[in-house]
């Protein structure tokens, strides 16, 4: 091994590096958590850690197969060794010898007390969490390894060839589309890079061509990565920008377009932040801040990103403001880690947020697991309570639901966004419309299905808010702002209580409301979420030569009052084939199927 050339390689890795901190706030979270590991005691609190765990442990001697929880996850974030990376930031802004000396009495603890063994697979030794340490050490290591002697970088690299040889003769064909695959990959190329002469020349061809085919299959035409998890989307697009920067700063081409992937990835990555920096907790993802991970992709990122994001390929269509957000899933199903969320809506009027997913908790099996993916979790529809996606156990299902189509419009003052998705017994379309200047979102819900049938919508209400019901809606209760629920239709309304998990290993409890009808053949039912109080009132529509009003089912009609504002929203949601197809109020006809009347001008969708 040409010590040499890793050292200069190194130092030319390090001095295209960005600044140890981003910002004061990431600072004292790097040095709060290295002077804990200097007393042995681990906690694992990153924004985007995999499996995060706030209660602190405690090693008189560590034992790096040992879940100190009784979560097996727990000993896959021991082993990762991310939080190296905060020592060296310490060591390096410091110079306080306390930080490096627990560096590598915790490298070394590992390489002489943890060597490779069968049992070790499903423990220290999986293949992911290899690839996440040889990642880890690279990147703590252009920060400190000027104080290591050549005998402990030759042991440190010694242990990083041995964990790269058995991360390629571990590979598995299913990994070129998992996120297992792509950290594997990165931690094996980001120590190849460093160390040029680590292993044989064909192992560094294998890895550069296993990460091309990752970037071809793995994300979706409009930048999100398969996997339909934000929590994911981002631990791959980091793994991706280690590997860019790793090169440039090196000087090492690569074959295929990775930056413009990089740059779909982050631009989509936008999308699934909240107005307030906190990520979408969409399927096996946590509520956590992340716009300082994000900033450290300024480089990638597009200035003046529309408000509107489409990804007609993922199923992900989204609209974001600095005050309000808007969010409709109805997509592929994804890997394990995607819920039983066809048609999912999340929430965020003037600041707060209002509905929004139940979190993931854990990835151990039982109950809890099972009920957090499943679609009463979610704010969508069932149909007799049966699901359109059943949960199996942790990782799989017994069948999924299907996307069958959506459909996005935009106007000045309207977002309208259609989604349509079935299990074999029924079928539901959601219509989302929402009025900008006023912060309101309209949610239709129309069902087929023939026969008798109870038509069952759940709202999955922020537990940082309370639900009250007063005479014609509900009044929810936020820490900033208050939000109103309308339920249009003489329905059963109420409210139920329910769990949640904002952070892994973190369980909680939260407010569903919840939306019960009968229907024969058909049914449809409507909520209003607004950021102010509006007056609700149902219109009698007339169909052109008949004395009979339509059925909801067949044209809908409703107006909606606030202090400042007032719109009539009209919706057809089957074709007309009984009577004329003309239908009217107060004068206005009508024949789209959605038409809203605001200020004298009537605009029409679909």
């Amino acid at each position: 091994m040409d010590l040499t050339r890793l050292k200069a390689n190194l130092a030319k890795y390090s001095s295209k590096q960005q600044m140890p901190f981003l910002n004061e706030r990431e600072r004292k979270a790097s040095y709060l958590n290295s002077n804990l590991l200097c007393s042995n005691i681990f906690v694992f609190k990153k924004p985007l850690d995999m499996e995060a765990c706030y209660i602190p442990y405690s090693f008189q001697k560590i034992d790096w197969n040992r879940a100190m929880n009784a979560d097996e996850e727990w000993i896959f974030m021991l082993n990762r060794h991310e939080y190296l990376i905060d020592l060296a930031k310490a060591y390096s802004d410091s110079k306080d010898e306390k930080y490096l000396a627990c560096w590598k009495r915790l490298v070394f603890d590992w390489i002489e007390r943890n060597p490779f063994s069968e049992e070790k697979l499903r423990t220290s030794w999986r293949t992911i969490d290899t690839g996440i340490r040889c990642s880890s050490w690279v990147k703590s290591l252009q920060l400190i390894y000027v104080e290591l002697r050549d005998d402990e970088l030759q042991a440190i690299f010694d242990s990083i060839k041995q964990q790269v040889l058995f991360l390629k003769n571990q590979y598995l064909d299913r990994y070129t589309l998992s996120n297992w695959g792509n950290l594997q990959i990165a931690g094996i190329l980001q120590a190849v890079m460093i160390c040029e002469d680590l292993v044989h020349e064909e192992i560094v061809k294998w890895a550069w061509e296993e990460l091309e085919r990752q970037c071809d299959i793995q994300f979706h035409g409009d930048g999100v990565h398969w996997e339909q998890s934000p929590l994911y989307h981002f631990e791959v697009l980091f793994a991706l920008v280690d590997i860019y920067r790793t090169a440039q700063a090196l000087g090492i081409p690569i074959s295929f377009d990775l930056k413009g992937l990089i740059e779909q990835a982050v631009h989509a990555a936008y999308y699934m932040i909240y107005p307030n920096g906190y990520v979408v907790p969409q399927h096996d993802s946590d509520y956590v801040f992340v716009q300082d991970v994000l900033d450290r992709l300024k480089e990638f990122q597009q200035p003046n990103l529309p408000e509107l994001f489409i990804g007609e390929d993922s199923g992900n269509f989204i609209y974001k403001t600095e005050k309000d957000f808007v969010s409709v899933w109805n997509g592929r199903h994804g890997s394990g880690h995607a819920h039983a969320s066809l048609g999912h809506l999340n929430l965020f009027l003037n600041g707060e947020r209002v509905l929004c997913d139940s979190g993931r908790f854990t990835y151990q099996e039982g109950p809890v697991r099972n009920f957090l993916k499943s679609a009463q979790s979610h704010s969508t529809v069932l149909v007799d309570d049966v699901p359109f996606m059943s949960v199996k156990d942790s990782w799989s299902y017994h069948y999924v639901g299907k996307a069958l189509g959506n459909r996005v419009k935009e106007t000045a003052d309207f977002i309208v966004m259609e989604s349509t998705f079935s299990h074999t017994a029924y079928l539901v379309q959601r219509t989302v419309v929402f009025i900008k200047k006023e912060g309101i979102a309209i949610v239709i819900d129309h069902v087929d299905s023939d026969g008798f049938h109870t038509m069952k919508r759940f709202f999955q209400v922020n537990p940082e808010m309370k639900a009250s019901k007063q005479d014609g809606y509900w009044e929810l209760s936020g820490k900033r702002n208050k939000a109103y629920t309308y339920f249009l239709e003489n329905a059963n309304e109420y409210d139920q209580a329910s769990i949640f998990s904002d952070i892994y290993n973190r369980l909680g409890n939260r407010t569903t409301l919840m939306e019960e009808k009968d229907f024969e053949h058909r049914g449809i039912s409507t909520a209003i979420f607004s950021a102010e109080p509006l007056v609700v009132t149902k219109h009698r529509i007339e169909q052109c030569a008949s004395d009979e009003p339509p059925a909801d089912e067949q044209f809908l009609g409703f107006r909606l009052e606030s202090d400042s504002a007032a719109y009539d929203i009209y919706f057809a949601a089957n074709d007309t084939v009984k009577g004329e197809r003309v239908y009217k109020h107060n004068d206005v006809h009508l024949y789209h199927k959605l038409t809203v009347l605001h200020d004298g001008k009537k605009v029409t969708f679909f």
